[in-house]
């Protein structure tokens, strides 16, 4: 917990250097979590499906890693720490 709660805020501040109302940065946490959860879910599915193809879970967990640090990033910059647009 402590790591995920470091890594939300390290991306949150630093990464991205996005600050917003607690409104906002609850959506954030939610949409992370969320994110967690499918990570996880997908990390189980691909290195059950690689191992049907005999592919050992360390070849496996590489091949994940490398998905999920892809997408999150994408989903980090583009859709959960977006840069909310100033109301003029």
């Amino acid at each position: 917990m402590v790591g995920l709660v470091s890594s939300f805020l390290l991306n949150k501040f630093w990464s991205f250097n996005t600050s917003h109302t607690a409104k906002q940065t609850a959506k954030q946490g939610l949409l992370v979590a969320a994110l967690v959860g499918f990570n996880l879910l997908i990390t189980n599915l691909v290195i059950v499906y690689l191992h049907k193809l005999h592919i050992g879970p360390e070849i496996s967990k590489i091949i994940t890693t490398g998905m999920i640090t892809c997408w999150n990033y994408i989903l980090y910059k583009k859709h959960i720490f977006k840069e909310v647009e100033p109301i003029v």
